[in-house]
């Protein structure tokens, strides 16, 4: 397993109640790699355009109510509807078709020399919106 980005300084997290913002901070070494020129072509051809998370419900000893379940209206239909309340986050995955169509993935160029110490400027992704 590689170096913790949390602990790098290069990942970070804002978890709010209206959504999880993120911030990857891809340093000039990162930007040198193979992987980081394919993914940049490819979402700056409109390839990549939200983000899915692999998460699995956070297990009862942990949180009492993790999720809930209820009935759809009968006017709309006879789906069970089941919402996520606490969720256990190991991925965050830029994808072309998002698990949820309301993810928002932006792409700028900045320099985070108050953070982590880069030699030119860093690009930073972020923001899920279930």
């Amino acid at each position: 397993m590689g170096p913790d980005p949390k602990k790098a300084g290069t990942l970070l997290f804002n978890d709010t109640l209206e959504a999880l913002l993120f911030e990857v901070i891809i340093t000039e070494e990162v930007q040198r790699t193979s992987w980081w020129q394919d993914f940049l072509a490819a979402f700056m051809a409109g390839l990549i355009v939200g983000i899915s998370p692999g998460f699995r419900v956070a297990p009862p000893e942990a949180v009492a109510e993790a999720e809930t379940f209820e009935d759809e209206d009968p006017a709309e239909g006879n789906a069970i509807i089941r919402t996520i309340l606490a969720a256990i986050l190991f991925e965050l995955s830029f994808v072309t078709r998002p698990a949820y169509p309301n993810t928002q993935l932006d792409l700028r160029s900045e320099t985070h020399q108050d953070r982590i110490p880069v030699r030119g400027p860093a690009y930073s992704l972020n923001r899920w919106r279930a």
